[in-house]
């Protein structure tokens, strides 16, 4: 395929070289990425005209081809399989079978530039309806820490390099309604072969406001040291303080309206409950009441 990729939020332009599309231009005059953050499809819609030799669209009224593709499984959508059209379908795969390497990389690029986008503007997070109640007794009475990634399965991963060895970084935080902490709980993962030792991460707490780490454990299966390793995080990724300080008042305002929501839902507090001594306890840690709030 000979294509033109340039702007992430602009039309790009390609040539099929396969027949029956061979030689043929066409342009992606829009694309579109699910706008729900909490989503955990990796697709990205097509829309397809096809354009002369002084790049001017054929049939300006209508829509050549749509159609949907996972980014990341490099096949058209499962979510959108039976909505294709069997001329779109064709097209897709054609489509699909001449891209490089490069130009998945660019849809995936793409893909990631337009969900950071999202959780950068208050009025999308706002309207997120996120579901802690598998999490909320363990969040309030446990300690319970809730990665990011685990609400957000399409964010983009932050994964640093050091000695060709690729480390993966989770990052976890508490949104217990009692507690006002700035730690960002962190499991840094070196990202081996299915052959090597699994014992390869260090785990770690930071403090994004004192800007101070404390190091819970380090495997040291790898040779690099707690300090290597901080400084290799600090450099490859600067504003790190702002990164998890954004991502923490982020989790702490979906989690703050979930449990306003469970609390405008419920026609009586669990407070004001009267419950045996011997009956589950309301809160739903699955105690008996006696053992539990009682």
């Amino acid at each position: 395929m000979n294509k033109t990729f340039t702007d992430k939020n602009a039309p790009f332009k390609f040539v099929l070289e396969n027949e029956p599309f061979k030689n043929k231009s066409y342009i992606a005059i829009y694309t579109f990425v699910c706008v729900n953050p909490l989503c955990e499809c990796t697709d990205i819609t097509f829309f397809i005209k096809e354009i002369d030799e002084t790049d001017n669209v054929i049939e300006p009224d209508r829509i050549d081809y749509n159609y949907t593709i996972d980014i990341f499984k490099r096949k058209v959508s499962k979510h959108w399989i039976d909505r294709i059209n069997p001329e779109s379908m064709v097209f897709a795969n054609h489509f699909i079978s001449e891209l490089t390497n490069d130009s998945w990389e660019f849809f995936a690029n793409c893909f990631f530039d337009h969900k950071r986008k999202l959780l950068s503007d208050s009025k999308i997070i706002d309207s997120l309806l996120a579901d802690f109640s598998e999490n909320e007794y363990s969040i309030e009475k446990e300690n319970f820490m809730i990665g990011f990634a685990g609400v957000f399965p399409n964010v983009e991963s932050m994964i640093f390099k050091y000695d060709d060895i690729d480390y993966l970084i989770d990052d976890q935080y508490c949104l217990a309604s009692s507690c006002n902490c700035t730690n960002t709980g962190l499991n840094i993962i070196a990202l081996l072969e299915k052959n090597e030792k699994k014992h390869d991460r260090m785990v770690a707490v930071y403090d994004y406001k004192k800007d101070t780490w404390d190091i819970n454990y380090n495997f040291k299966i790898i040779q690099h040291t707690d300090k290597e390793i901080i400084k290799q995080v600090e450099f490859f990724f600067p504003d790190i303080r702002k990164i998890f300080k954004q991502r923490h008042r982020i989790l702490r305002h979906l989690y703050a309206n979930y449990r306003k929501r469970k609390e405008e839902s419920d026609p009586i507090p669990a407070s004001e409950q009267k419950v045996g001594r011997n009956e589950p306890c309301p809160c739903g840690s699955g105690k008996k009441y006696k053992h539990c709030c009682g």
